[in-house]
């Protein structure tokens, strides 16, 4: 009995302490469901026109493409990624030809840039992309839309400015 009467009340306590955890309510779970949902839109969306790349590569065509002699640091602070997740999405970019590493001309670090076939790639997509996003935009709504423009603004300068000071 008294064994019972511990783990009755050792459960009371797991439940007093992690009924406070409302998921529903968690704005991380909330914002990755979000992407996950925006995600497999456009993903499909490409799928259906024929193009073998995600939309997270996509981005990252086009990042490289505007970018000056970008390197792998300066992409993840542009679009705020994970080291590991840019090497991984890079080296699938790299099996399929559409990037490569270019030496520095003063010996500096290397820096990516699109290759012809990249370039060329990156012209089909457009089309496409421009319906995906299209889509969602009439999807969400134009004021969703700039809900979302504006938090990713705000949330930029605010985690991922390099000089705070600016």
């Amino acid at each position: 009995m008294h064994i019972h009467s511990f783990t009755y009340y050792f459960n009371m306590q797991e439940l007093t302490n992690y009924h406070r955890i409302d998921a529903r309510g968690c704005l991380a779970g909330k914002l990755r469901m979000i992407n996950r949902i925006v995600t497999n839109s456009y993903n499909k969306t490409l799928r259906e026109h024929g193009i073998e790349i995600t939309v997270s590569q996509l981005n990252l065509l086009a990042t490289i493409s505007k970018m000056d002699k970008p390197r792998q640091v300066d992409i993840c602070m542009e679009l705020g990624i994970e080291k590991s997740t840019l090497s991984r999405d890079l080296e699938r970019l790299r099996a399929q030809h559409l990037i490569t590493r270019k030496t520095h001309p003063e010996g500096g670090p290397g820096y990516l840039v699109l290759t012809e076939r990249g370039l060329e790639y990156m012209d089909q997509m457009l089309p496409v992309w421009q319906k995906a996003q299209n889509e969602m935009k009439m999807a969400m709504g134009l004021e969703a839309v700039e809900a979302v423009n504006k938090l990713a603004a705000l949330m930029k300068i605010k985690y991922l400015n390099p000089n705070p000071a600016l």
